[in-house]
This record gives structure tokens, C-alpha cells and sequence, in this order.
């Protein structure tokens, strides 16, 4: 496969614009790194200047490339190198840009184009700074500066106001803070209204979990302070009712401090009672969910056991937040979770865990989204997740030329097949930068 200019056409394909419409075109044409054209193929060709390399398709899906918007992507780039990624945070600048670097490798082989940094110390936003400025980040990336980790405090909320503030480009963003309310739900630390469960049938009593921030009273004070200076807030919140005091203290934010389009995130929302869920609509553009379909493949079991089985059922609720309209995106949480997007799109469709120690569907087949719906999850709605709706997540004109060439037809594919497919080229800004032929 020859490496085309900026300047080419792809033709003859099955491509999955991801479009109000969702419509399916045969052909692109990109100029300068962005989409110019979708449509046929011939008429695609017929318009299209004589001095523009073709690339034939020859049948093959293309999807925009996928968006990750929650990960942890330098820890992710640590492992693939050998080392402990629990110490992501201690290493040097110089080994974190190598670990970053390494990171875009592997994303960009399975079709991840953009993604959230989700929680980056200091030393990590220097390293992403220091790779762009030098060219060498081409991985969209959205930095969250992370005070979470059970560190949550006014005072570091105070402190990264004063050293940082939102803003950048469309290679590179700090745009959001990421906080902690509750924890881990293998340990079941999460703060919920009824008793956990262990082994799926037998309670553990007197255990509802509960908050990990130093002073959770003032949490809400946390949230006031981000909002104000512009930031995004993202809070990990697992537990029932530590999503409803968290939806709670957005709202009180921005009667405090009234702001549009904030989209303050609930992070991973695994457990919304039917108050959360009225109150996320309710907040409409203010906010959005940003979740992990893969922990129900990778992690189903462990949360089956310790959710029990009614509350299994609603456990993360795709598409009941798809018809609710609350907007929702998808993150792979690494090393929870394989960034390969197509677990989450499995997972989002199928709702089946990986060995299935309480049955195939512990989690019932209510929330299942349709496989449209799931490729939309992971990238246009992500893409919005990070302020890039109108530059990446969908292929329309005037958007980058971020994409993703498959194996196989994701849509008329079982979905058991869909685990099967395999990246054939990855392309960010008209540029591959992943190729089987390579």
C-alpha cells in the first residue's frame, strides 16, 4: 500500500459517515488533511482534479477513527514498553514522551485517533507539550490535570486554577480536571444506597461502600471552583448514590456560577438511579456521561458478583441514555480494560461478559444498543465528550481526515465477529499513519 499525498481519494468503499443520517458512502475525497468531499464514487472521480492520487478500496469499510475519552494512556504506553505502568506518574519527562509515543503506536494499530488523558500530572503535560511542539504528537489528545487518586481536595482544586487554564488546539487540549468521589468497585469501595453484594446472590452486610475524598462535604465547593475558572470537571463516580450527589453539586455549580454547554462529566455512571438520570437530561448540554462498555465484557463477572442480580441489569444503561438524550461517550480505561475499540463496541451490543461465571446475560438484553448506535458512541459522542464534535468523530465536509480502514463490514457482521476485526490503515489529517502494508 503506497502512501498517498494529503491530497487523495478514497473510492469504491463501504464507508460509515456517522452522519445525522448515518449515511453510507462509496467515496472521500481529502485535500489538505481535511474531507472535502463524501459521495459516489463516480461522482467523487468525475469532480475530483487530475493531480490527486487514487486509492481503490476495493469493498472495505471505513469508519471515522475511534475516540476514546476515557484512558490512561501514558500508563498504557509504560506497559507496552515493559514497565510498570502503576509508576506512570514517577517516571522522568524523557521517559514519559518515549511511553507516549509508544502509546500512539498502539492506539493508531487498532483505530483509536483522539483520546483523554485522564488524570495527567505535571511531568505529562509537560511531555504531551513537548512532543507537540516538536511535531511528534499526531494522537489527538484532551488532557484531564488529575487531583483524583482519593486526593480530591479544595485545596488542589485551588491549586490548579492558579497553575493552569483551559485551553489549545485540535492535536492538543487541557481542557478538564479529573476528581475522585468514590472508588474501586473489585474492592466495593462505591458509595450505594443498598448493600453490596458477594458471589452475585449473598449480601454483604452493612458494607455500602462510601467516598474517598478527604472531605466529601466539600466536594461540591471542588466543583464550584473548576467550573468557575472554565475547566471541564470529571468525576469518578460508580455507586448509585454517589452519582446523585455529584449530579446535584453540577447543577448547584451552575446556579452559582450560570455557564452554557459546560459538559461537566459523570465518569463511568455505572449505577444512575431514575433521580440521576431525570437530572442528567434535565442538565442537558452541561453535561455528559462518559463510560466503560468494556468492563462489561472484561470485568462482567466481578461486577455481577458484586452488584448482584437486579441491580446487574441496570447497570450501565446505554440505551436508556441514548433515549433520554443524555449524551454519551465511551472510554476503554486502560488497564481495566484493552484499548482495542472493538471490545467496546461488543460490549455495548451484546452486554456479555467475557467468561460468564452468572450466566451469559447477567446484565440483561434491555440496554443493548444496536451496533449504529455503538459505533456512534465511540466516536462522534466522544468527540463531543471533548469539545471536537465539529472537527473529528464523523465523516462529513470540512472535518479532519481522521479514519479508519477494517477488515470487514462492522454493520453486517454477528457481533461475535466483530472481536475478530482487524485495523488496515489508520489515517489522522489525511496522513497514514498505520498500515498492514507497512
Amino acid at each position: 500500500m503506497s502512501k498517498p499525498s494529503t491530497d487523495w481519494i478514497l473510492f469504491n468503499g463501504k464507508i460509515f459517515t456517522v452522519d445525522l443520517k448515518d449515511s453510507i458512502a462509496e467515496a472521500i475525497l481529502i485535500k489538505d488533511g481535511k474531507i472535502q468531499k463524501v459521495g459516489s464514487s463516480e461522482g467523487i472521480r468525475r469532480h475530483a482534479p487530475d493531480t490527486v492520487q487514487e486509492f481503490d478500496l476495493e469493498g472495505r469499510t471505513v469508519t471515522p477513527g475511534f475516540i476514546d475519552c476515557h484512558n490512561h494512556t501514558v500508563a498504557y504506553g509504560f506497559s507496552l514498553l515493559g514497565q510498570d505502568h502503576r509508576r506512570a506518574r514517577e517516571f522522568p519527562v524523557e521517559d514519559v514522551e518515549k511511553a507516549l509515543l509508544r502509546a500512539q503506536e498502539g492506539l493508531f494499530k487498532v483505530g483509536v485517533t483522539a483520546q483523554k488523558e485522564a488524570g495527567a500530572s505535571d511531568v505529562m503535560i509537560q511531555a504531551y507539550t513537548n512532543l507537540h511542539a516538536r511535531g511528534e504528537l499526531k494522537l489527538r489528545s484532551f488532557l484531564l490535570y488529575g487531583i483524583h487518586l482519593g486526593r480530591t481536595s479544595v485545596e488542589l482544586a485551588q491549586e490548579a486554577v492558579n497553575k493552569y487554564s483551559p485551553g489549545g488546539d485540535d492535536t492538543l487540549t487541557l481542557g478538564g480536571v479529573k476528581c475522585s468521589f468514590d472508588a474501586s468497585v473489585s474492592k466495593r469501595d462505591p458509595w450505594l444506597y443498598e448493600e453490596w453484594n458477594k458471589n452475585y446472590t449473598e449480601k454483604d452486610e452493612l458494607n455500602f461502600g462510601g467516598l474517598i475524598v478527604p472531605e466529601p462535604q466539600r466536594h461540591g465547593e471542588v466543583v464550584k471552583i473548576l467550573h468557575r475558572a472554565g475547566f471541564q470537571v470529571c468525576t469518578h463516580c460508580h455507586g448509585d448514590q454517589a452519582i446523585d450527589k455529584y449530579v446535584d453539586e453540577i447543577e448547584a455549580a451552575i446556579i452559582d456560577t450560570p455557564r452554557t454547554d459546560c459538559r461537566h462529566s459523570v465518569v463511568h455512571c455505572t449505577l444512575p438511579t431514575d433521580y440521576a438520570l431525570r437530572k442528567l437530561a434535565k442538565l442537558g448540554d452541561n453535561v455528559v456521561v462518559e463510560a466503560s462498555a468494556a468492563y462489561l465484557y472484561f470485568l462482567g463477572d466481578l461486577f455481577a458478583g458484586n452488584f448482584g442480580p437486579s441491580r446487574s441489569r441496570r447497570l450501565i444503561p446505554f440505551r436508556t441514555w441514548f433515549e433520554r438524550g443524555i449524551m454519551t461517550g465511551n472510554g476503554a480505561d486502560y488497564d481495566a480494560c484493552d484499548v482495542n475499540p472493538m471490545y467496546s463496541l461488543y460490549a455495548a451490543c451484546t452486554r456479555r461478559p467475557r467468561i460468564g461465571k452468572y450466566g451469559s446475560q447477567p446484565f440483561g438484553k434491555d440496554e443493548c444498543l444496536t451496533i449504529q448506535q455503538a459505533l456512534r458512541l465511540c466516536t462522534i459522542n466522544s468527540a463531543y465528550c471533548m469539545f471536537w464534535e465539529d472537527q473529528i468523530g464523523s465523516i462529513e465536509p470540512g472535518k479532519y481526515a481522521d479514519l479508519v480502514v477494517w477488515s470487514g463490514d462492522l454493520y453486517d457482521l454477528p457481533s461475535e465477529e466483530l472481536l475478530n476485526q482487524k485495523v488496515e490503515m489508520t489515517v489522522v489529517n489525511g496522513e497514514i499513519v498505520y498500515s498492514t502494508d507497512t
